[in-house]
């Protein structure tokens, strides 16, 4: 009879821990099963992204294709429109933090059903910095309380930010934006700004700002020069090129592996299908491209979006694949080159934000400068930026939305993802994060091998499966660990019932 799974412990409260305990109360029968959450905010549920903050910072994709469960992807949707009091005139592109609050929800549905089915769950609002083998696994939060579990989930969220200056610690830099509620309201309205990036985040800063009245200068420095692109209204689409039959021809040819240029042949194929030229929309542009122009194209044509962006959505179902066996060199030239600008068409913004950045725009308030060369903290408390063409400038305050770091080092490699790579339970992805079987997300020791009882989900599991920061794919793979897991717990539990009635 195989050693029994009866404590497993979920490191992590927020969309990706929700969707795998929400998946858990679903699949396990119950009986002599414990399940111990750890949250190190007050608060399970909607973590950093969904946190409660204003309503106006929507969500980046519609509506209807968020859910914490990939089988239902309207599961949001009918909730906000069946149980949610409140009406909000944006519906496609609802706020974050209602996704928030349907979190919350999905978590107390969840520990409901656990309870009906006799599954013990227990909360722990605290953090979790250590963790080490014994007889099972024994876990350390910050205040030294231990406790041994058969089995632990990793659902840590995003690393630490990017920190590309140093300026963490110094006054009037913000490191982490969110809750921008909090962070804005210290600035003064006269300040001259630097955003240090042009992703989603820095879109949410303007935003803030210019809801908030702010009248100084707002200057986004970015290093692509990239504005995210426009949403438009991404529909189903059938992949006819990039798909798993291609990827299998190619890997008979090529000895198991795939070079970029075999996946660019099939993008390109992919895109003329839709009569769309697919250089025009994924090859790396020049810094010198006029992005207000850009942007005030990408609006006036959006319906051009939306036939191109209905292809990218449909790659969620192949791309983990692809990049799994992708040659070791093309995964290093792919990040350098090609990952910014995929990343910026592949993670759109609703049109009625890019409409409010184009205003911001056109009034001269807002620009967007590239080729960061130095940034300095003066004894005048500005900080002073230098440029590649020699152009300098001083910001009154600088606010972080350079995202989180994909590869582990420095700070991000303390607590417990340091605690796992030190004892030698972990290690480091090239790709970004920890390296992690890619069929069942199990963590892979300092000797080559998976321990299929200590697994992870989310943005550290980037570097194995490339796309990790969409709803869509966090429930997909909480789906799949969650099967495997229940799986073996539901074995074990008929093997003990079968045993004692022998």
């Amino acid at each position: 009879m195989k050693e029994s799974i009866k404590s497993i412990a979920i490191v992590g409260g927020g969309a990706a821990g929700i969707s795998l305990f929400n998946y858990f109360t679903k699949k396990i029968n119950g009986n002599n099963v414990n399940i111990t959450l750890y949250e190190k905010k007050s608060y399970v549920g909607p973590g950093i992204a969904y946190q409660d903050d204003y309503d106006f910072l929507l969500l980046n994709r519609h509506s209807k294709q968020m859910s914490v469960m990939v089988e239902e992807p309207d599961h949001f949707w009918n909730w906000y429109k069946s149980q949610y009091k409140v009406r909000f005139e944006q519906e496609e592109f609802l706020p974050r933090s209602v996704f928030g609050e349907y979190l919350k929800n999905v978590f107390e549905k969840s520990v409901e059903r656990a309870i009906e089915k006799n599954i013990a769950v227990c909360v722990k609002y605290s953090e979790v910095s250590y963790l080490r083998k014994e007889r099972n696994y024994v876990l350390m939060t910050r205040d030294g309380e231990t406790q041994e579990f058969d089995l632990v989930l990793l659902c840590l969220g995003n690393t630490r930010l990017h920190d590309h200056y140093y300026l963490n610690g110094q006054p009037q830099f913000i490191y982490n934006p969110y809750p921008l509620k909090q962070t804005v309201s210290l600035i003064p309205k006269n300040a001259n700004i630097a955003i240090l990036g042009s992703s989603l985040t820095a879109v949410d800063i303007c935003l803030t700002l210019k809801e908030n009245g702010h009248n100084g200068k707002i200057d986004m420095l970015s290093r692509n020069g990239e504005l995210p692109s426009v949403r438009g209204e991404a529909k189903p689409h059938k992949l006819k090129y990039l798909t798993y039959d291609s990827l299998n021809q190619i890997l008979l040819k090529r000895n198991g592996q795939i070079r970029l240029r075999d996946i660019t042949k099939l993008i390109k194929k992919e895109f003329e299908e839709t009569g769309l030229e697919w250089k025009s929309i994924l090859a790396p542009k020049s810094h010198d491209s006029n992005a207000k122009k850009k942007l005030e194209e990408e609006i006036k044509n959006v319906l051009h979006q939306s036939a191109w962006q209905s292809v990218l959505m449909s790659t969620n179902e192949i791309i983990e694949k692809y990049w799994h066996f992708l040659n070791e060199e093309d995964k290093d030239i792919y990040l350098n080159k090609y990952d910014r600008i995929f990343m910026s068409r592949r993670n759109p913004m609703p049109l009625v934000n890019a409409t409010k950045i184009l205003n911001l725009m056109n009034k001269g308030q807002l620009s967007l400068k590239s080729d960061v060369v130095f940034i300095d903290y003066l004894k005048d408390h500005t900080f002073y930026v230098q440029f590649n063409n020699r152009e300098y400038i001083n910001y009154n305050w600088i606010i972080n939305a350079t995202g989180p770091s994909k590869h582990l080092s420095g700070p991000c490699k303390s607590g417990l993802i340091g605690s796992l790579i030190s004892n030698g339970y972990a290690t480091i992805n090239n790709y970004g994060g920890v390296k992690t079987d890619f069929d069942s997300g199990a963590l892979i020791n300092k000797s080559g091998q998976p321990d299929t009882n200590l697994r992870a989900l989310g943005h550290i599991t980037c570097g194995t499966y490339y796309f990790t920061n969409s709803m869509e794919m966090i429930a997909k793979h909480a789906k799949q660990i969650s099967e495997d897991i229940s799986d073996l717990i539901n074995q074990s539990l008929q093997e003990e019932k079968d045993f004692v009635s022998i």
